[in-house]
């Protein structure tokens, strides 16, 4: 019917309709098409009633495909495939966007920003966050002072009690 290996084709019938490829086999009966849409490449079996061989000026403007990206969802529905339709498949579950509203959880839930706030050092400061104000655990300046003379104190008088002869802990400290 025309088809020759390395001839370019498009798909007129069954569940690859509309789509380009290159013919790669031809083997009883059926024809191994190579589709480029698809990730890297994608080789299909079809028979030949499903195909025509691309005209010149087709030829011309090269392979075609769907106009917008393909996800998987939308490529295993189009092959039959069931589609998986997970709790975090944002898109399909009316959420955000799939594994974002996971790390998002987890973040919020380790202390880190609030819902919808990301803490990139370009959005603090976008919001008048100064990083100088806060030490790496979130303490400001004074309770980070106040926290060290409290450890301070709190040694002076381990060793004051070591000197009187009484062991008040286990840990040793000497000075």
């Amino acid at each position: 019917k025309g088809f020759e290996v390395e001839g370019m084709v498009k798909v007129i019938g069954g569940r690859f309709k509309g789509e380009d490829g290159i013919v790669r086999r031809l083997k009883d009966g059926k024809i191994c098409i190579r589709m480029y849409t698809y990730g890297t490449t994608f080789d299909e079996w079809l028979p030949p009633e499903e195909l025509r061989p691309l005209t010149d000026l087709e030829i011309m403007r090269g392979l075609s495909g769907p106009t917008v990206p393909v996800n998987q969802d939308e490529f295993n529905e189009s092959i039959g495939m069931p589609v998986n339709r997970n709790k975090f498949d944002g898109e399909r579950a009316g959420g955000r966007g799939g594994d974002r509203d996971v790390r998002s959880s987890i973040r919020n839930a380790a202390g880190g920003a609030g819902e919808g706030r990301r803490m990139r050092r370009q959005d603090r400061t976008s919001r008048g966050e100064k990083g100088g104000d806060t030490d790496l655990f979130g303490r400001s300046n004074a309770e980070a002072k106040r926290e060290e003379e409290n450890w301070r104190d709190y040694r002076e008088r381990q060793r004051a009690q070591q000197r009187e002869g009484r062991r008040g802990d286990s840990w040793g400290i000497k000075e």
